[in-house]
């Protein structure tokens, strides 16, 4: 600023952007929440209420499920939830409304309401492992009532853990048994994952990817069969992991790790421009 505070233009430069509505249309989705349920944006868009979360107790997100989410005002819950609530709920209603789709699930902490209710709609061709660690495991919490709800609309529903916790958010869609789509990432299916923290979601589509996610469910699910500790790499993938990483992670210019082919060695991973340049730098 020149000495006598008086503003002026300085430099600037012009560019374009790309406003698409998927990462890699047919390959690969990646979504955000909002994480601004304490922002200035939140209190002026909704105001500022408690009515619309569930308490805390009981623990392990017990009040969640029978929680009345209709107190908020309508689209709150879809704000806050942003593109991670679009891809959640996208593919429960693909498969609850498609007869030759089902689903497999992992899930960690479970108490959204609408997402219960979607799992229920999926009835008998769902199967769900549910977390039962710590706070999880008494019959109040979230995610057992999730189960018990569950298991009365017919799906095959599975309590466990691992050494600590089975802290997997995952959904494998299959098309008359072969596994098409997964969904992952580190939104939980839960008020605090989808409306308070700041979390991504990614949808992978096509056979290769779904398989992998296919392979580690079928190992720990409802009658596991027998496989090898490691999950088989997709072709391609040297027996040297690391080394073929090192290789082939790239910087991306807006400060992201992205994956590029061995094939066509573009970047599978491309930012999505509704989304922060902050909230991108997670993925690295």
């Amino acid at each position: 600023m020149p000495k006598d505070g008086t503003l002026k233009p300085g430099d600037s430069a012009t560019t374009t952007i790309s406003l698409d509505a998927h990462v890699y249309d047919g390959l690969l989705d990646v979504g955000f929440t909002r994480g601004y349920a304490s922002s200035q944006a939140f209190t002026e868009k909704f105001g500022n209420t408690p009515k619309f979360f569930p308490p805390l107790k009981p623990a392990g997100g017990g009040a969640g499920p029978t929680f009345d989410k209709s107190a908020a005002p309508a689209g709150a819950y879809q704000w806050l939830g942003f593109e991670a609530y679009d891809l959640i709920f996208g593919i429960l209603k693909d498969v609850a409304t498609d007869s030759t789709l089902t689903l497999d699930a992992f899930a960690y902490d479970l108490d959204e309401p609408d997402i219960i209710a979607d799992f229920a709609k999926i009835g008998k061709r769902l199967r769900i492992i549910i977390d039962n660690s710590g706070n999880h495991a008494p019959a109040a919490s979230g995610p057992s009532q999730a189960a018990k709800t569950l298991t009365k609309a017919k799906a095959t529903v599975q309590r466990m853990h691992f050494k600590s916790l089975q802290h997997n958010k995952v959904l494998i869609v299959k098309r008359n048994g072969t596994a098409v789509k997964v969904l992952c990432g580190s939104t939980n299916f839960s008020f605090n994952g989808l409306y308070l923290q700041s979390n991504n979601t990614l949808v992978f589509e096509g056979e290769d990817a779904a398989r992998l996610f296919d392979q580690y469910f079928t190992g720990r699910g409802p009658n596991p069969k027998p496989s090898p500790r490691a999950i088989s790499p997709p072709s391609g993938i040297s027996s040297n992991p690391k080394a073929h990483l090192r290789s082939n992670f790239v910087s991306h210019p807006t400060a992201i790790r992205t994956f590029r082919s061995t094939q066509s060695q573009r970047p599978l991973i491309r930012p999505r421009p509704q989304s922060s340049l902050l909230s991108l730098s997670w993925l690295r």
